[in-house]
């Protein structure tokens, strides 16, 4: 049964303060439908618009000069960014583990795009030790807050069983609540998770996927 993952991506500035996450916050990924704001260190600094302008232009040394002071004070949105720096290699050498480590430290404070990413790091055996079932424990936290692209690997483990006993009940749940209209930019990844809970279903009896169907109805992220 194959399926696509969704990967790390970026967002911009603009479709980041469109979801209602902290509107500050320079890297991100794309597919999210968060609701619930992360815990952040309340005594730190938020990284300003001088880093999104930094991205922009690729000027990624300013962007590590800015970040840096941040995240090193506990700042949960730095050390998302500085987790995407290390992971793409923009601006620092591209290593792994450094991202993991860093993706790890938002992911501690709740943040849902850093709970997914150390999720992927965790899949793919990107500088951690590949582990389905930590996977499946970040990927369910970030999906917990109603990330999409958490829900929808999430719905993947599911379906395939890794990580997580094979249930496709609950890969038709997680795969409808990462269908559900969510932002115009985020289209493609609604139509994976909908060919994908398709997919799942051609697998499910009729009570199955009313079970599913209700149980995508009465979730409520947390």
């Amino acid at each position: 049964m194959p399926f696509q993952r969704s990967q790390r991506r970026r967002l911009t500035l603009p479709a980041l303060r469109t979801l209602g996450l902290l509107s500050l916050m320079v890297a991100m990924l794309a597919g999210t439908a968060c609701t619930h704001q992360p815990a952040y260190n309340a005594t730190a600094k938020q990284p300003s618009d001088d880093v999104d302008a930094a991205y922009a232009r690729g000027d990624y040394a300013t962007a590590l000069q800015l970040n840096l002071p941040l995240a090193n004070a506990g700042n949960a949105v730095a050390q998302f960014n500085l987790g995407l720096m290390y992971d793409k290699g923009n601006g620092v050498p591209q290593d792994y583990a450094e991202a993991a480590r860093w993706f790890r430290k938002a992911a501690d404070q709740g943040l849902a795009v850093g709970q997914f990413n150390l999720a992927v790091s965790y899949e793919k055996g990107q500088g951690l030790p590949q582990d389905f079932a930590e996977a499946a424990k970040w990927y369910r936290k970030a999906a917990e807050q109603d990330l999409a692209m958490a829900e929808y690997n999430l719905g993947i483990l599911y379906a395939q069983g890794q990580g997580v006993s094979q249930d496709y009940v609950e890969a038709y749940k997680w795969f409808s609540l990462a269908a559900s209209p969510f932002l115009a930019a985020e289209e493609t990844i609604r139509a994976m998770a909908g060919k994908s809970r398709d997919t799942v279903a051609a697998h499910m009896t009729s009570v199955q996927i009313a079970e599913a169907q209700k149980r995508a109805r009465e979730w409520r992220p947390k």
